[in-house]
């Protein structure tokens, strides 16, 4: 963490904001914040990481970060962060990736909330949650555009109609098992196009042999 007299502000404000509140986990929630700004390296974006929740999910508005006499970069970059009602989800995440402070927070942000260590039993919705983000990330990054997502959507269907995040429980070139006790990470290439398993470390095409999530054979 960095300690500066705006950051050590900033903790406190997040403290007090989030001290009633669990995550998903059922942790509490104010260290998610707080693990946030220890991936920062300036005093700025550590701010934002300690705040980059306060206004959306407490009752702190914007006023009172400015009355706490935070400069404006914080706080365009925490009106980005803060995602408003009712407005689409990757239209959010578009508004913050031209902001260096909010996407370098959004991004650890995703890392943090993508960590399924952190989850006892991840089910259905925890994976289809990690695609959603992983999605997230390569939009940051500018690797895809919004106008990829239909593609991808209709690449990533599987056999068993679940929707294949990037999280296989078996290699579709070789329908092993990638991890005996946990769902393990595919490696995806340079051009987001393909999977290599780190089982027998083929690159997989999007046209599966194997479903990912149930190891059903999908063709040939």
């Amino acid at each position: 963490m960095i300690y500066t007299n705006l950051t050590k502000k900033a903790m406190k404000i997040s403290f007090e904001a989030h001290k009633d509140q669990v995550d998903k986990c059922g942790i509490p929630y104010v260290y998610h914040p707080f693990h946030v700004a220890e991936q920062m390296t300036d005093e700025i974006t550590t701010c934002v990481a300690l705040l980059h929740d306060v206004i959306e999910d407490t009752d702190t508005t914007i006023v009172d970060i400015r009355k706490n006499g935070f400069p404006d970069e914080v706080l365009e970059a925490l009106d980005l962060l803060t995602h408003k009602d009712n407005e689409p989800y990757f239209d959010y995440v578009n508004r913050i990736k031209d902001n260096p402070i909010a996407k370098a927070v959004k991004l650890a942000d995703l890392a943090h909330n993508m960590d399924l260590s952190r989850f006892g039993n991840p089910g259905a919705k925890d994976y289809e949650r990690m695609r959603k983000y992983e999605r997230a990330v390569m939009l940051l990054n500018g690797w895809i555009s919004t106008d990829n997502f239909k593609t991808i959507e209709a690449q990533l269907v599987s056999c068993c109609g679940i929707k294949i995040p990037k999280y296989y429980q078996f290699c579709s070139f070789c329908g092993k098992k990638t991890s005996e006790s946990k769902i393990t990470t595919m490696i995806w290439d340079t051009e987001f196009t393909q999977l290599r398993c780190p089982v027998c470390q083929n690159f997989i095409p999007m046209e599966e042999i194997y479903c990912g999530y149930c190891g059903t054979k999908t063709r040939g």
